[in-house]
């Protein structure tokens, strides 16, 4: 079961999903500077006012136009855009108390109960519901450069005479971009637009790319035409660009595309102004409005968290100060059980102070005073609620001594909010009569409700859940890691019984980058000129240091060479290269770190040297068995390996036994009669021989022997190619007396080259010999040196583009490296041409 997963992001910054950990330093830091920052500025302190009255969310100061972040995931249920009649709101610095346009965001989160807290069991932990609202207050929300801000981004091309002005049209579907990016182009800044369908072959096929959108962008829906039906049958939905008027298509078969019923309501809702209802939904640390201007040069905004049920567990309420006696309907801190110092900031204290007093008490404050204010819980009516002129004509006492004017009492109602929002449809509590919470304070508490990282989720429509194996996941869907190192990264996609591998850093980098062009070379042992290039041409049919695969029949493979876990109930490669590291000198602290502490061991292992092979040991339990192995299927030992390649040191040795495997197939050898037992080098002598026979043994090494008993290819991929040309020479042939390995030719080793390439794609009873040979060969070709028509010819293509259209990649032909090496191709001399004929040779030419 996917449990809904949330994080929660820091108020301001500039980087998007700055997400909250307090197990990270760095975030600890970061949340005690904004602590600083509200509790050493000017004013807007928790949970007391400059006035004696309640002021229940905190001030954050920071430069102009910063982004204001959501603090939890969550949804924009309302907001102020435009004043009531759809004027445009003033800046902030216009308005004495401050600007009227804010933000609200309901958050329903699932928290682990306190008994679940040390529970590392996923399947035993419980949770409980909480309910809380953020408000951000005194933004700056620009309607004409809405580009930073998705929500705002999202309805700002259908408000005023843009394209898309009135949303309000019979019949219109609008749907909002689920995704952050196409799927299948891994590369691409979103979802792709794509022109109108072409008609090609008797069917349709898209147009080309015209632009993305970016997540969280409402789009219009579009009927297709009927002769268009075909095209959105395939998965296509026609829509039309919100800014350009511009329509095209784009991928709907995965829920890139989610159906807002209620958009053009809320389209109205905004355009007409005042507090209008929204449904948006956002990530934490999604960037939900800027820091406006409230005086010349100074940006502050209003962070305010409420509630209508205690959200503390009634276990830790021992941590905290609940005050829940003020129930009137003014706005004044009538507050019993203050520490003495802090008993004058209280409306009912003895005396009436000055702001300036005010002031003074709260910078002066002790670390223990500041914490203390921190851990107050307030049950009191909003300030959002109050009715000012009210609260000045009943208290003419305090309004006079705080100068309370009617011109800052007019001004003071022009930002409430609670009863419009309220009046619009908004859920909101019933009783303005609500908890209140320092946010950081808050945010402290519930991040160590966290699921402890590494977690590993989905997003679903901007929603997060927590996956712990292949089951959790729906078709198509990525699996995503947040641990302390990064909030945010990609372990894999969905495939069949389990997820594919990706790049992953530091595998980001091919074969070709790291060994040709020496990128990260940190993580690669050295290699002679020789194997580095056999190695490099390999750089498509294997893969980054770090992928990883845990769908196929041998349930984990990892690594450039995907080394496996075994088939059915057999042992697995993977097993031993991860005893090297385990028995290497250097490496018993590092597989002790990224292993055996987390209870993961290798057993039985033994074999050929280079070639070992054993079984995992999970937790003293040896997984010999397909049950036994389906638990490594689940994402967190494909996070283990992806973490183990991120340090250097372990990434070298894990290589260096894997880059071994060229020397295991070099050192192969064959009986060919007659005492002539040759290795696999001394026939196969070019580095493009040996790299094909390679990349066989990689993908599947029981075709390379015939005492692996595939009967189908006689003595195997690499003997009998070299029995079927230099064994059949009319004078001494391999086998016969008299052969010797310097009569083998350049002509002789194209022709087993070519051989090798036929072989590779053979049908067999069983299995191929090499999955998607033809491609995987014709990548390793155009590494060749001086690749040229004769070359191909010489391996058995037809031309190079007879080698490029076997990549079946349109981009192939920038993959012309030019490096590996091949046998001297003599090509034919061409004849002189002889000269016209004339006079008497042309006579005799005609008789």
């Amino acid at each position: 079961m996917a449990h809904k997963l949330f994080r929660l992001g820091l108020p301001l910054g500039k980087q998007d999903q700055d997400i909250f950990n307090p197990k990270n330093e760095a975030d600890r830091a970061a949340l005690a500077a904004f602590y600083k920052n509200n509790e050493e500025g000017a004013g807007g302190w928790y949970p007391i006012g400059l006035s004696q009255t309640w002021h229940n969310g905190i001030h954050l100061t920071g430069q102009l136009n910063t982004p204001v972040r959501a603090i939890a995931p969550g949804r924009i249920v309302a907001a102020r855009l435009r004043m009531k009649g759809g004027e445009p709101a003033k800046k902030p610095k216009e308005y004495p108390l401050g600007g009227p346009q804010f933000v609200l965001i309901q958050h329903d989160l699932k928290v682990l109960d306190k008994k679940s807290l040390e529970e590392k069991d996923p399947t035993k932990w419980t949770f409980r519901d909480v309910k809380f609202y953020s408000l951000y207050i005194h933004l700056y929300l620009p309607e004409a450069s809405a580009k930073n801000i998705p929500w705002l981004k999202s309805f700002a091309p259908f408000l005023g005479p843009a394209p898309e002005a009135d949303a309000s049209g019979p019949s219109r579907t609008f749907a909002r971009v689920a995704i952050a990016r196409d799927e299948p182009t891994k590369k691409s800044p979103g979802l792709t637009f794509f022109g109108p369908p072409k008609k090609e072959g008797g069917s349709f096929v898209r147009g080309g790319p015209l632009s993305f959108f970016q997540e969280g962008i409402t789009l219009e829906v579009l009927t297709p035409t009927a002769t268009e039906a075909s095209f959105a049958q395939m998965g296509h939905s026609k829509v039309k660009n919100p800014e350009t008027g511009q329509v095209g298509w784009v991928r709907s078969q995965a829920n890139q595309l989610v159906v807002v019923p209620e958009f053009a309501t809320q389209v109205q809702e905004l355009e007409k102004g005042g507090c209008s209802k929204l449904d948006y939904m956002v990530r934490a640390g999604e960037c939900i409005g800027l820091v406006g201007e409230v005086k010349p040069g100074s940006g502050m905004v209003h962070l305010e968290v409420f509630s209508e049920e205690n959200v503390i567990d009634k276990d830790d309420l021992s941590q905290w100060h609940l005050f829940e006696n003020d129930a009137d309907d003014d706005p004044l801190c009538e507050i019993q059980g203050l520490p003495k110092e802090l008993e004058p900031l209280a409306y009912n204290s003895s005396a009436l102070i000055t702001p300036q007093e005010v002031q003074k008490t709260f910078t002066e404050l002790s670390d223990t005073q500041r914490q203390f204010l921190r851990s107050c819980i307030t049950r009191n009516k909003s300030v959002w609620a109050i009715e000012w002129k009210d609260v000045k004509k009943n208290n003419e006492s305090w309004a006079k001594e705080f100068e309370l004017t009617d011109e800052q009492a007019s001004a003071a109602t022009e930002l409430m909010w609670w009863k419009d929002t309220q009046d619009a449809g908004v859920e909101l509590p019933a009783n303005p009569l609500v908890y209140h919470y320092h946010p950081l304070a808050l945010m402290e508490y519930l991040a160590l409700r966290l699921l402890a990282p590494p977690l590993f989720y989905v997003e679903r429509d901007k929603e997060e859940f927590f996956v712990t194996k292949p089951s959790d996941l729906n078709p198509g869907e990525s699996v995503h890691v947040y641990d302390l190192t990064v909030d945010r990264w990609q372990l894999g996609v969905q495939k069949d019984e389990g997820i594919e591998r990706l790049w992953l850093p530091p595998g980001e980098h091919n074969l070709y980058e790291l060994l040709f062009k020496r990128k990260a070379a940190d993580y690669v042992p050295t290699l002679s000129e020789d194997a580095r290039l056999i190695w490099a041409s390999l750089w498509k049919s294997e893969g980054a240091l770090a992928g990883i695969n845990t769908w196929d029949v041998a349930f984990l493979s990892f690594g450039p060479f995907q080394q496996t876990m075994g088939d059915g109930d057999t042992k697995g490669e993977l097993a031993g290269a991860l005893d090297y590291v385990r028995s290497h000198s250097t490496g018993k602290d590092l597989f002790q770190k990224y292993f055996l502490d987390h209870g993961f061991d290798v057993d039985s292992v033994g074999g050929a040297a280079w070639m070992k092979t054993g079984y995992a040991n999970l937790g003293g339990k040896v997984l010999k068995t397909s049950a036994d192995k389906e638990i490594l299927r689940e994402f967190i030992w494909a996070y283990r390996f992806v973490k183990a390649m991120e340090d250097p040191a372990f990434s070298k040795l894990f290589l260096e036994q894997g880059f071994k495997r060229l020397q295991v197939i070099r050192d192969m050898e064959y009986d060919f009669g007659n005492g002539q037992k040759f290795k696999l080098s001394q026939i196969h002598k070019s580095q493009l021989a040996q790299a094909l026979l390679l990349d066989a043994h990689i993908n599947r090494p029981g075709f390379l022997k015939q005492a692996d008993g595939w009967s189908e290819l006689g003595a195997g991929l690499w003997a009998e190619p070299a029995k079927s040309v230099l064994g059949k020479l009319p004078e001494k042939a391999l086998g016969s007396p008299g052969f010797e390995l310097s009569s083998i030719t350049a002509e002789h080793e194209f022709e087993m080259i070519k051989l090798i390439i036929s072989f590779r794609e053979l049908k067999l009873k069983k299995s191929s010999p090499v999955t998607d040979a033809a491609k995987r060969a014709a990548f390793i070709m155009l590494c060749v040196q001086g690749l040229d028509d004769d070359v191909a010819k010489a391996c058995g293509y037809a031309s190079v583009n007879d080698i490029l259209a076997k990549t079946k990649d349109p981009n192939a032909g920038k993959y012309k490296y030019g490096f590996l090496g091949k046998p001297i191709l003599k090509k034919p001399e061409k004849k002189a041409e002889e000269p016209p004929a004339t006079g008497t040779d042309a006579a005799a030419k005609a008789e």
